[in-house]
């Protein structure tokens, strides 16, 4: 036990020694965990023994991120997104996935190897994109909004499209299973925001009527494992199940500030997740000339996909918001690494194609900050009143 207590002291006060460093040169906080991983797994691998404890903490981590995201996207948000986002969403999504899936195929890889691919080509990270544009005072700014809900859409069709990959996995694969599993998981998504939401938003405000402490958060961590469980019982990924449950509790989120009291637990957990999954990296793919070829190549079509998939959309709208919108969708940041992680769980894919996609999500993470403020340079920032 105290060797477990000595190697969580040890993970956490790294994982948070990087994120401080990170955050004060403007890099996002992921990578520095990520980083921390890299090292843990490649000098001292011991630090995560036994291994079923830390995955099971990472887990949790993932859980709680997912639900986090799934906070910041009321329902009546993603109602409100207009035909530009959408088409910006679906084209962002098509691209990515065809030239991913494409390569590998070319390649010799399997077809489940270049799906997976694919999907993870498919994600954009609302949470970093959001994060830039509003330290960078770009927020308010049409182009911003644009970005934001298209990455909302995206998101919502990426977990939807690695639901169904990873339900195909779990069992024998033929086109009626496919098709009664896509059936099942689009009555679960739908059945869930919509009367999810509505009983929330009926019953959601009487939750502090309860004895216990902190009743609304306890609540709502409770439906997060329970609909992570429903999800992986019915063949999707739990993290589907925990993004709805945010959804769901998004509309009673400002109510009760949910968020904020989730912070503390999502601090404790979240980088953990990403130090496991940062340890499964093999960084001899650096010393192999075929897969560094091979990443840096994912890496310009995770970038150049996002760019002319997304910016097609508002081809019309000009060159330059163009590029803004197209830069905005590069970000894969956890999305791309929790799938890479469950390609990897679910055997769907090798050690060295999941390096592939950790440092493809890693790379277009880190240089989205510089991307998104090229883009935007002419523009005057615009900063919100705090006080309204």
């Amino acid at each position: 036990m105290e060797q477990i207590l000595l190697s969580l002291f040890i993970i956490f006060v790294g994982a948070k020694l990087a994120g401080e460093i990170f955050e004060r040169i403007g890099l996002p906080v992921i990578v520095g965990e990520l980083l921390v991983g890299m090292g843990i797994g490649s000098y001292l691998p011991s630090l995560l023994r036994p291994r079923e404890v830390f995955e099971v903490i990472a887990e949790l981590g993932v859980v709680i991120l997912l639900f986090t995201v799934g906070l910041e996207t009321p329902i009546n948000e993603l109602l409100k997104v207009g035909k530009t986002a959408a088409l910006v969403a679906i084209l962002g999504i098509i691209f990515p996935f065809v030239l991913g899936f494409g390569l590998l195929f070319i390649l010799g890889f399997s077809s489940i190897e270049s799906i997976f691919l694919g999907v993870a080509l498919v994600a954009t990270s609302v949470g970093i994109t959001a994060r830039v544009l509003a330290d960078l005072g770009y927020l308010q700014r049409k182009e911003s909004q644009i970005i934001l809900g298209a990455a909302v859409v995206d998101d919502i069709l990426g977990l939807l499209i690695l639901a169904i990959v990873s339900g195909s996995q779990t069992g024998n694969f033929t086109l009626l299973n496919m098709g009664i599993l896509v059936v099942e998981v689009i009555a679960f998504v739908i059945a869930f925001i919509y009367f999810g939401s509505r009983l929330t938003r009926i019953h959601g405000t009487k939750l502090d009527r309860l004895k216990m402490n902190e009743a609304p958060l306890v609540v709502a961590i409770g439906a997060t494992f329970g609909l992570a469980a429903l999800a992986g019982f019915i063949g999707m990924a739990a993290i589907v199940g925990a993004f709805l449950a945010g959804v769901i509790f998004a509309e009673v989120n400002e109510t009760y500030s949910l968020r904020k009291q989730v912070i503390p637990i999502y601090e404790l957990f979240v980088p953990f997740f990403f130090v496991v999954i940062g340890a499964e990296i093999d960084l001899g793919i650096l010393a192999d000339p075929r897969l560094l070829a091979l990443t840096a190549v994912v890496i310009i079509i995770a970038v150049l996909s996002k760019i002319v998939g997304c910016g097609l959309a508002v081809i019309n709208l000009g060159r330059r918001t163009w590029l803004k919108v197209g830069v905005g969708m590069v970000p894969r940041g956890e999305v791309g690494v929790i799938i890479g992680l469950l390609g990897l769980s679910l055997g769907a894919i090798t050690k060295d194609l999941y390096s592939v996609i950790i440092l493809m999500s890693m790379i277009t993470t880190l240089i989205a900050p510089f991307l998104i403020k090229f883009a935007f340079k002419e523009m005057t920032p615009m900063i919100p009143d705090d006080s309204a």
